[in-house]
């Protein structure tokens, strides 16, 4: 389970967000954050990457404010927005090879 939010308590926190509660969206995101961003890393192969298009996935429910039909749980609902913002990633850039900030540092200070 995502967090300590089950499914229902997803659909209660998002409907309130819908609703003008922002505080909503953080819970939100704090109870899916990581799930999400290891998923879409699994895609992407990156985990800087992954935790980039895991704020898009966030900031889209921000500006779209789409109601939540309810044809699935509300974490596969985040999932499919990741999975899409993912593939898009990979299409624009394809599985490139990138060095993290830290790695980068790494190896600076190895040379």
């Amino acid at each position: 389970m995502s967090g300590d939010m089950t499914d229902s308590q997803a659909r209660e926190t998002y409907a309130a967000f819908l609703a003008g509660d922002e505080d909503a969206l953080v819970a939100l995101v704090d109870a899916h954050k990581e799930g999400l961003i290891a998923f879409i890393q699994t895609i992407v192969g990156n985990r800087d990457v992954a935790q980039d298009l895991a704020i898009d996935v966030f900031a889209s429910l921000l500006a779209d404010r789409k109601p939540f039909r309810g044809d699935s749980t509300f974490r596969t609902y985040l999932f499919a927005i990741g999975k899409h913002l993912a593939f898009r990633h990979l299409r624009r850039h394809g599985k490139e090879s990138f060095l993290s900030w830290d790695d980068f540092v790494q190896e600076s200070q190895a040379a």
